[in-house]
């Protein structure tokens, strides 16, 4: 869990043997996983294992895991908490949960994606923070020239009151 996940499939004279030679292949081919922040995906992928396809997408932080039968047990193995999947043509067990590790296998590391993100989200807020202040000091001196045009246009102007009588 958390990141690494494996896949094995054996015979055995019984099930006790067949479980643990399983085991031990699984363990043989494991690898890790990248999760984002999210507990995610990196990104949509779409995967053929034989007469199966299998589409995995990255879904938002409470979503949960949105898969079925043996994808929703890779997924949860792998230490994802949310993301959509859909299986497409055969409902094989075994081709679904083989589809699915290939799947997880193309993404690259998640440092290198997150660290993408991140970077790109600096930028994104340096630029705005930017932008904001110079449209706020343009709006100031917009104002302190019309203030100043004021001032100088109309010099200390009186006004008269008018009072009419009141009717009786």
């Amino acid at each position: 869990k958390k990141g690494k996940v494996g896949i094995g499939v054996s015979k055995g004279p019984d099930v006790q043997a067949a479980v643990a030679k399983a085991s031990r292949e699984a363990y043989k081919n494991m690898f890790i996983v990248p999760i984002t922040g999210n507990q995610t995906v990196p990104y949509l992928t779409t995967t053929k294992y034989k007469a199966c396809v299998i589409k995995l997408l990255p879904a938002t932080a409470g979503t949960g895991l949105k898969a079925g039968s043996s994808v929703r047990a890779v997924l949860e193995i792998a230490g994802f908490e949310n993301v959509l999947s859909k299986i497409m043509g055969s409902n094989n067990k075994l081709n679904n949960a083989m589809a699915t590790i290939q799947a997880l296998s193309t993404y690259k590391h998640a440092e290198h994606f997150n660290k993408r993100l991140v970077t790109k989200a600096k930028k994104e807020t340096s630029e705005e923070k930017e932008e904001q202040k110079k449209e706020v000091s343009s709006a100031v001196k917009e104002i302190q020239a019309k203030q100043a045009t004021e001032t100088k246009a109309a010099p200390a102007a009186t006004t008269e009151k008018k009072t009419t009588p009141a009717k009786k």
